[in-house]
């Protein structure tokens, strides 16, 4: 119950992250009070102001040298590995990738791959480009990592397009504006435009909330969907030829965070954009025990060492971590803050 308040709570500015928090607490003061025992307003605000300050003192935000920043980098990375995702397969195991569906409409060719995430997990893998073009002719290709809102979108644009390629899915009206848009770009571009729905998004989504289960085995849904996001990537690369390509990643919203923390774990990463997302674990995924040690901008900055980042925020201040480190490391146009695309 109180995991579900975090996860829709979307944290954009530290006021709002004060909010979200409160909300959680404000949760166990009703079961307290079913036990009648008084817990104030007064109470729970003192509470919360005190716990985030406790929290915050315990991740540095300045670093004098490169060697510090450093050695701070790989602490966080050993404390992920050792807590935060230890209940991740220890072996990544074979993707058993397939092709399920291949098909040129409109100047383009939408492929559908099948991939093992983990044990029983199988997740779909959507690969489009132009009709024509094979891996190694491309000049990029963006993986879109999808939440719920975006599955709906893409499903919009493509699916009553290419319904075999959706079958089981209940597809939304045909988003025909945004379809020839899509026709248009890669006629012009030697683009080529992956998605990935993690489990519990799209075709893997289900009726009950299944947190319960994963908790059992260590995990969260977003520890859980980060492993996803990463399989992903392998995926994509196993692919013939899509090795060659540059390799960007987008999402947005929480999932924007999971697809930040994958990347720490994923080799030959170009470039991330990253939309709408949350500036706090306090409203944004849901990890073990994340927030004793760091929280999403300096997650943010680790990843801007091992590709170009852009984060589309209307909360600039919430990202000063990131200029601080790229200032100390001497990164030029790294890392940029972009206005949200309306």
């Amino acid at each position: 119950m109180m995991g579900r308040v975090g996860q829709f709570c979307l944290a954009r500015s530290a006021a709002r992250s004060k909010v979200c928090m409160m909300k959680r607490i404000a949760l166990i003061a009703v079961l307290l009070s079913t036990l009648q025992i008084a817990v104030g307003q007064a109470q729970i605000s003192e509470y919360v102001d005190s716990e985030l300050g406790r929290l915050s003192q315990n991740r540095p935000t300045k670093f004098a040298s490169s060697a510090e920043w450093q050695a701070r980098r790989d602490l966080v990375m050993n404390r992920l590995r050792s807590e935060t995702f230890q209940a991740w397969p220890k072996a990544t195991g074979k993707l058993n990738r397939s092709n399920e569906f291949a098909e040129s409409k409109d100047g383009i060719v939408l492929s559908r791959y099948l991939f093992r995430s983990e044990g029983p997990i199988q997740l779909p893998l959507f690969v489009i480009h132009r009709d024509g073009l094979k891996a190694p002719d491309l000049d990029l290709v963006v993986l879109n990592v999808l939440d719920d809102e975006d599955w709906e979108v893409f499903t919009g644009r493509f699916g009553p397009a290419f319904p075999k390629a959706f079958q089981g899915v209940k597809l939304p009206e045909h988003d025909r504006k945004n379809y020839d848009s899509e026709v248009r770009m890669h006629r012009n571009m030697k683009w080529g435009m992956a998605y990935v729905p993690p489990r519990g998004v799209g075709p893997t989504s289900v009726s009950k909330d299944f947190s319960s289960e994963l908790t059992l085995l260590g995990q969260t849904l977003d520890s859980a969907q980060i492993w996803d996001i990463r399989r992903g990537i392998q995926a994509l690369r196993s692919i013939d030829g899509m090795e060659e390509p540059n390799l960007w990643l987008q999402s947005s919203r929480t999932m924007a965070a999971n697809t930040l923390y994958a990347s720490l774990f994923e080799k030959g990463i170009h470039r991330m954009d990253l939309h709408e997302l949350p500036a706090t674990h306090w409203g944004g995924p849901v990890l073990f025990g994340v927030l004793r040690f760091t929280d999403i901008p300096e997650i943010g900055a680790m990843a801007a060492e091992r590709a170009r980042l852009t984060i589309y925020t209307g909360e600039k201040e919430a990202w000063s971590q990131l200029a601080e480190v790229g200032e100390l490391l001497g990164w030029k146009n790294r890392v940029q803050l972009r206005k949200p695309l309306e």
